[in-house]
């Protein structure tokens, strides 16, 4: 796949593996293409809910999920950067939103 003329991968982190797309398959826009694992599970590494997604530069898959230091981000492209083309509203990104690892947990 290309963004902007670049070879890509993608890879998503932290979600059920039935029912995704194969390698091959077609996917269009509005197609669920993944559910989020379950919290608290193996897949979920132990934690809540949570995706990671990566924009890797290239062709080759890299499943690393982290790079040691800035100079090896230059291999990524910023989801944001193709998020914020999007007309999606984020939590956090709107108005009156607070990021949930802003907000007040203390009772």
């Amino acid at each position: 796949m290309k963004i902007s003329g670049t070879y890509v991968t993608v890879l998503y982190g932290h979600v059920d593996f039935k029912g995704i797309p194969q390698k091959g398959d077609t996917v269009t826009a509005g197609q669920t293409i993944g559910l989020l694992a379950p919290a608290r599970s193996y897949a979920s590494d132990g934690n809540r809910k949570h995706l990671h997604l990566g924009i890797h530069k290239g062709k080759e898959i890299d499943f690393r999920g982290y790079v040691a230091n800035k100079a090896g981000l230059d291999s990524y492209i910023d989801p944001a950067d193709i998020l914020s083309t999007l007309s999606i509203d984020f939590p956090g990104e709107s108005p009156g939103e607070t990021p949930y690892w802003q907000e007040n947990t203390e009772q």
